[in-house]
């Protein structure tokens, strides 16, 4: 199998948050489709070196801040690509065409997947995730829990994982009514963790993989099982790995930092945590001593946002 091709793309947003789009030429494969800038990584480049030459060359502008979004791997039926993604943070001059191209600045929730490469969709989606993951936990909340998801709800989360690991399945569907409402009416995602028979196939994609499950899945892809899942837990590259090859949304990357409920759990720390992120091909959320306020941090260090339990209990 040959190695992939490399390349770095670049999402770029104005004042107002819309994200800058170009034409591909007539010319060229799937021509005419809108697509974010960026292009093939040299020999010799880094990612971040190719984005920078080509945001020059296609648009005109100089490149002074970047953090890599993301990096993912897309079989297309006669190439292999890994795509770097980049958030632009910071360039001089005013984009332009400067090879021919159109451009426009397209507000996200505009965004048409059906006239963008299929690579490009993996990006929309990506982008439309929230960076906060509230894990809601009914052993730890209590009686508090549907008072914690409501108050996250107002503050505009968007993403709820319902984990409830000692109910019964009558309990936790109970408690997964008692809050559908809400989560409706402010156009949140429920991300159900529980045991897969609990479950219909079409729940599948709404379901939160723990490290066992995840495990089971993979199993089930070495088969030839293909099956949408929302996120999974990861531990090791092992487990990477393993949700790599899957179709899922996100990872949660755990533990970062200790926790007093674990604290004899070896943790990534940011080294590792940078590491495994950068191998990810899903956007990922660090689990494991984490803060609201630590959200630069880990965007800093190549995650897409905060996932947690008491990080969200206030």
């Amino acid at each position: 199998m040959h190695d992939p091709l490399h390349v770095a793309i670049a999402l770029i947003h104005n004042q107002t948050s819309d994200i800058l789009l170009q034409q591909r030429a007539e010319s060229v494969h799937m021509a005419r489709l809108w697509e974010f800038p960026g292009g093939k990584v040299e020999l010799g480049e880094s990612p971040k070196i190719a984005l920078r030459r080509e945001l020059k060359e296609e648009l005109g502008i100089v490149v002074t801040q970047a953090r890599l979004f993301f990096s993912f791997n897309y079989q297309y039926p006669e190439l292999a690509i890994r795509f770097h993604v980049f958030v632009v943070e910071a360039y001089e001059h005013l984009p332009m065409g400067h090879e021919g191209q159109l451009i426009r600045w397209q507000a996200l929730a505009d965004l048409s997947l059906s006239s963008m490469p299929p690579a490009n969709q993996t990006i929309v989606q990506a982008l439309r995730l929230d960076t906060r993951y509230m894990i809601a936990d009914q052993d730890v909340l209590a009686e508090q829990l549907e008072q914690q998801i409501e108050t996250q709800l107002a503050s505009g989360i968007q993403l709820i994982q319902l984990r409830a690991h000692t109910l019964s399945r009558q309990q936790y569907f109970k408690l997964l009514n008692n809050v559908q409402g809400l989560l409706l009416a402010k156009q949140a995602q429920v991300i159900l963790n529980c045991p897969l028979d609990w479950l219909k196939a079409e729940q599948w994609p709404y379901l939160h993989l723990s490290a066992k499950q995840l495990r089971l899945a993979y199993a089930k892809y070495q088969s030839g099982e293909r099956h949408q899942y929302f996120s999974a837990s990861v531990h090791d590259e092992e487990e990477l790995n393993m949700a790599n090859a899957l179709s899922l949304r996100c990872i949660l990357l755990a533990p970062v930092l200790k926790t007093p409920t674990h604290s004899e759990c070896k943790s990534l720390a940011w080294a590792g945590f940078q590491r495994l992120a950068s191998m990810s091909n899903w956007p990922v959320f660090a689990l494991g001593g984490m803060t609201k306020d630590q959200l630069a941090v880990v965007q800093a260090h190549g995650g897409h946002g905060i996932a947690g339990i008491r990080a969200f209990a206030d």
